[in-house]
């Protein structure tokens, strides 16, 4: 397994693991407590992917010889090419699917179907913006799991 295959399943695995952690434990808070956001929990939450993706990484780069460290071959920028073109494509997506749900969140009454408050909105959105950002980088780790598992099949 490559150096860069390894540092894909680092980072899919830990954000998968920390933020889930995260959007469960928020999306269960703000249905209790509409309108708070447990800031500290972010900041732990960031915290702790940055500790486990160092520490993971670190013991990666240990344990894999230096030549398979070394600058990127050509079918390895391909890989991370096509992942970043998928993962932008995610987080495009996922941002337009946040803005079109917005006016819905923010209060704005379509006959009744409005989910929250206006002091509400905030958080809503800005969590579901987090989330964006969450779900195209683990697309992107994803695919380049696969592409790498690809190619070595």
């Amino acid at each position: 397994m490559s150096f860069r295959e390894k540092a894909a399943w680092i980072s899919l695995g830990s954000g998968v693991v920390i933020w889930g952690f995260y959007f469960v434990v928020v999306w269960g808070r703000l249905v209790a407590l509409p309108g708070e956001w447990p800031v500290a929990l972010f900041v732990e939450c960031v915290i702790a992917s940055l500790l486990v993706q160092a520490v993971l990484m670190g013991l990666a780069a240990w344990r894999t010889p230096r030549d398979q460290r070394s600058l990127s071959d050509e079918r390895e920028i391909q890989i991370d090419g096509r992942a970043t073109s998928v993962g932008y494509a995610a987080l495009t997506g996922l941002v337009l699917c946040v803005a079109l749900i917005s006016p819905f969140a923010v209060g704005v009454e379509f006959g009744g179907l409005a989910a929250a408050s206006r002091g509400e909105a905030a958080t809503i959105m800005g969590q579901g913006l987090l989330l964006a950002i969450v779900l195209a980088e683990a697309v992107k780790s994803a695919v380049v799991v696969i592409l790498h598992r690809r190619i070595a099949a």
